[in-house]
């Protein structure tokens, strides 16, 4: 019985392996909805609604956020820049986090550090690119917040 449980454990982690190498959404959805972070961006936007202390973070460069504003509340923290890293010791553990990039590169890895650390992350899949393809609510990117 044992051995089952480890032979279907390895099973998800090479299957979870294949799925960040392999472009548009093949993976099964709802595999594991308890342990499943990555997020279509309708999903992303309904857990942003669901939640209400969630810390999102846009992890793309202040240029980027020129071309594609951010998603409506997102502190920005420049991924390459190192400035999630600076942050996230001061992040709190009960606070559900959620992360995008541009594409979803930068939040996987963002996601990896933060779920070995032992937070509750959610992670856009397809990054910012695929919620404006998705026709959701991106914010024009402000200087001055009125």
């Amino acid at each position: 019985m044992k051995n089952l449980l480890l032979s279907l454990l390895f099973c998800l982690i090479c299957g979870l392996v294949a799925c960040n190498s392999g472009g548009e959404g093949n993976a099964a959805d709802g595999s594991s909805a308890s342990g499943k972070s990555l997020l279509s961006p309708k999903q992303f936007q309904a857990k942003i609604d669901e939640l209400d202390n969630e810390l999102l973070i846009d992890l793309r460069s202040h240029a980027e956020l020129h071309s594609i504003g951010p998603i409506a509340r997102a502190i920005n923290l420049d991924f390459n820049a190192g400035r999630f890293e600076q942050m996230m010791g001061r992040f709190k553990k009960e606070q559900p986090i959620m992360v995008y990039c541009a594409s979803g590169g930068r939040s996987a890895k963002a996601t990896n550090m933060l779920k070995e650390a032992g937070f509750d992350v959610y992670d856009l899949d397809s990054g910012i690119e695929g919620w404006q393809a998705a026709g959701l609510p991106i914010q024009a990117h402000s200087h001055h917040h009125h």
